[in-house]
């Protein structure tokens, strides 16, 4: 089958605010998409706030799609029609890490102690059933964290054991993300995958001194998309993070 060679101009909110000749028009942007078609992402609308949205191939964009908060951002829709999102350090007054289920039903996400994430807090990436990964403050820092129980969250998310965030996530619980030894060191900065079991393995990089490495996507076969700086020189990687062979 050839691929479609026309663009789609997706619709915007009817509400999006002019930002004049430098920013364009409207301001928005697309976040994620999934399998289906189904789009989601942010605009900055009339109040000057930015609101989530949900667009559409025909027809007019939905701020926000059905369920989610407006003030939430948005950041990823799985296959099966679960949208995540949260609290960026620029959005006053909205959820912490939230997921909206795809009946409308929006689910603040839970910390380690099992209370409602608050500010800082938001998630990077949604697979099937509301499994979710992202990063929530607590402890001291950013953490990298999964929510992986029911969809309902009657449990707390999984810390993956470092200050960072989690990118991406499989639906059978790899998790991948950028971690770090130190918040006030750049360079310490590196990428991981965790899954049940083994917990948090890094990535290998090329054997630098002073190289950084980070994960942007994992994708159901386990390759990794990530970047390693290598001095000045960034390189676009992929690592396989495939199940162990079996034990003889």
């Amino acid at each position: 089958m050839a691929p479609e060679r026309h663009p789609s101009s997706l619709g915007t909110p009817a509400d999006s605010i002019n930002l004049g000749p430098e920013l364009g028009p409207i301001f928005c942007t697309i976040a994620a998409i999934n399998v289906y078609g189904q789009t989601v992402g942010n605009c900055v609308v009339k109040d000057g706030f930015t609101s989530a949205v949900g667009f559409q191939w025909h027809g007019a964009a939905l701020s926000p799609p059905p369920g989610v908060p407006a003030n939430n951002n948005l950041t990823s829709i799985s296959d099966d029609g679960w949208i995540g999102g949260g609290t960026f350090p620029d959005i006053f007054g909205s959820t912490g890490a939230a997921i909206t289920s795809p009946t409308g039903q929006t689910i603040i996400l839970t910390n380690h102690e099992g209370q409602p994430t608050a500010s800082l807090s938001w998630v990077n990436a949604v697979t099937r059933h509301g499994w979710a990964a992202g990063t929530s403050f607590e402890g001291g820092c950013q953490q990298a964290v999964a929510w992986l129980a029911h969809p309902g969250q009657s449990y707390p998310e999984f810390r993956m054991g470092t200050c960072g965030a989690a990118s991406g996530l499989t639906d059978d619980w790899y998790v991948v993300g950028t971690g770090t030894d130190s918040l006030e060191d750049q360079n310490s900065e590196w990428a991981f995958v965790w899954f049940p079991g083994p917990g948090l393995q890094r990535l290998p990089g090329f054997g630098a001194s002073g190289e950084r490495s980070y994960t942007i996507a994992v994708n159901a076969n386990h390759h990794v998309l990530g970047q390693i700086v290598d001095g000045t020189t960034l390189h676009t990687v992929i690592w396989y993070v495939g199940p162990r062979p079996a034990t003889p």
